[in-house]
């Protein structure tokens, strides 16, 4: 056998294989692709050097630091693991489209289980069709805490996370971090 007929034998085969084998089409997510997302403001944020002030408020101390380069794949942690939506979950969120007279865009997905932990997520663009602001609910009782916690997103400007964890070990606990993105 010479080599094209080899050739020519081994594509029949593929061929062959090819068109008897039915390949599942690929589902198109309804859900905004959260961590996709965040991972590319981590490296956005990350290669234009983008420092952070952080202002952390504990009762009634309030904590301050700023950071010339942070470690954005850890400041936005909270929001890629508070945002996950495994495939076998989408659809158990509703979504929502709004249009505002002024341009903006607001898709809201909500959970229709009380048993997610992520129970809101509205993602808010702007007439340019940028995202503007994402916001986070999460809500979750167990048999050792209760959280109720906001999280939002202001792409390349900085985060807020509000919220109340109530712990029968720690007792109840107010969250309020405050972070601004600097130059």
């Amino acid at each position: 056998m010479t080599f094209k007929t080899i050739l020519s034998f081994a594509a029949f085969i593929l061929l062959f294989v090819g068109c008897n084998n039915t390949i599942a089409p690929i589902k198109k997510s309804n859900i905004f692709d959260f961590q996709n997302f965040f991972n590319k403001e981590v490296n956005l944020l990350t290669v234009q050097h983008i420092g952070l002030t952080k202002t952390i408020m504990d009762g009634e101390n309030v904590y301050s630091n700023e950071e010339k380069n942070p470690a954005w794949d850890k400041e936005l942690q909270a929001f890629k693991t508070f945002s996950a939506i495994k495939p076998q979950q989408e659809d158990q969120y509703e979504a929502d489209t709004l249009h505002s007279e002024r341009g903006f865009t607001f898709i809201t997905y909500s959970a229709a289980n009380e048993n997610l932990h992520l129970q809101l997520a509205e993602v808010m663009y702007n007439p340019e069709h940028t995202i503007e602001k994402i916001t986070l609910v999460v809500k979750s009782n167990s048999k050792i805490n209760n959280n109720d916690i906001t999280l939002t997103y202001l792409p390349q400007k900085g985060y807020d996370i509000k919220g109340d964890v109530d712990s029968k070990v720690a007792g109840n606990h107010l969250i309020d971090v405050h972070v601004s993105c600097t130059n």
